[in-house]
């Protein structure tokens, strides 16, 4: 893995999406094996799944991560009565 000129470099995504009212939140934490410094993280709104899985598509495929190095966790909430699963 080499580090850009241009910025870090990423080798693992992991991603947790819960159901909220509505709209689901993206929290995203990426990171490099090699380099320690190299960390990020945030979150972000979507309005469905798949606007939520277009924003994590899109850090892999800016970052080049590989998908086995992508791990997704999806918390639904069940609508009859309201627990998450």
């Amino acid at each position: 893995m080499n580090r850009t000129p241009s910025g870090p470099a990423f080798t693992h995504l992991n991603a947790r999406i819960p159901q909220g009212l509505g709209m689901f939140t993206v929290s995203i934490r990426m990171y490099c094996s090699a380099w320690e410094q190299d960390r990020a993280w945030g979150e972000e709104i979507a309005p469905s799944i798949e606007i939520a899985g277009e924003m994590i598509s899109g850090l892999a495929a800016r970052y080049v991560i590989p998908q086995n190095r992508i791990t997704i966790h999806l918390v639904m909430t069940k609508a009859s009565n309201g627990t998450r699963h």
